[in-house]
């Protein structure tokens, strides 16, 4: 593999010192500060992380797709799958279930019980009536006008449906 430092869906671990990562499925041992779709622990000291895929110690204030719970103040988290107690307003690709009456969900895995009105790469199946679903990967009883990159069988023509 030559050596880059840009890498997108990456699933082996790379043996070279680039700083972009994306979609790392193995654990990596550089100090680069940027990755994304980490699946292992990183030993580095970046402060922007993607999808990281399990708990790190560190103070960064931007994590992507956190699994793990950070006791940090950061108010920007995508795709987190634990419960925060931080009182950020953005949560992107959320794993749990949120009290609280933010209108922007991406990626969320739980039934949600609010009104809000962009959910991205959605789970589960939603009682209501948003129209804009991308990566949904459960069928939908209901008329959405926008699914993309559809993964289950939908009872519905086509990928872009109304009702």
């Amino acid at each position: 593999m030559v050596p880059g430092t840009h890498f997108y869906d990456v699933r082996e671990a790379f043996e070279c010192g680039g700083t972009h990562v994306y979609n790392v499925g193995e654990a990596f041992e550089r100090g680069g500060t940027h990755f994304y779709d980490v699946r292992e622990a990183f030993e580095c000291g970046g402060t922007h992380v993607n999808d990281v895929g399990e708990a790190f110690e560190r103070g960064g204030t931007h994590f992507y797709d956190d699994r793990g719970a950070f006791e940090c103040g950061a108010t920007h988290f995508y795709d987190v799958r634990d419960a925060f107690e931080c009182g950020g307003t953005q949560f992107y690709n959320v794993g749990a279930a949120f009290e609280r009456g933010e209108t922007h969900f991406y990626d969320v895995r739980e039934a949600f019980e609010h009104g809000a009105t962009h959910f991205y790469d959605v789970r589960e199946a939603f009682e209501h009536g948003e129209t804009h679903f991308y990566d949904v990967r459960e069928a939908f009883e209901y008329g959405g006008t926008h699914l993309r990159d559809v993964k289950e069988v939908f009872k519905h023509g086509g990928t872009a449906p109304r009702r």
